[in-house]
């Protein structure tokens, strides 16, 4: 994978909650990263999505880990959370 020329990926991260050993946070993530063949340079996949991620952390070992990742919205292009104003998570 490479990434898109321009590119407009980035990732807004909300919190939400956390305690001494757990954590969740709301990601909000524009992907525009190209996936081509790399002998031929052939592009397989260059559309641009964003998704809404619920994050799950726990404190494992002195450091922050993700437990579980889970996807609650996809939209194709620059959509969705991505034009929510600034205060997100919305």
């Amino acid at each position: 994978m490479r990434p898109a020329e321009p590119s407009q990926a980035t990732a807004r991260v909300g919190f939400v909650e956390q305690n001494a050993t757990a954590a969740t946070v709301s990601v909000c993530r524009i992907d525009d990263g190209v996936v081509y063949e790399v002998a031929s340079g052939r592009v397989v996949n260059d559309t641009v999505g964003t998704q809404h991620l619920q994050l799950d952390l726990v404190m494992a070992d002195g450091a922050w880990k993700v437990s579980t990742i889970t996807r609650l919205q996809r939209w194709e292009g620059v959509a969705g959370c991505a034009l929510a104003e600034a205060d997100f998570p919305y």
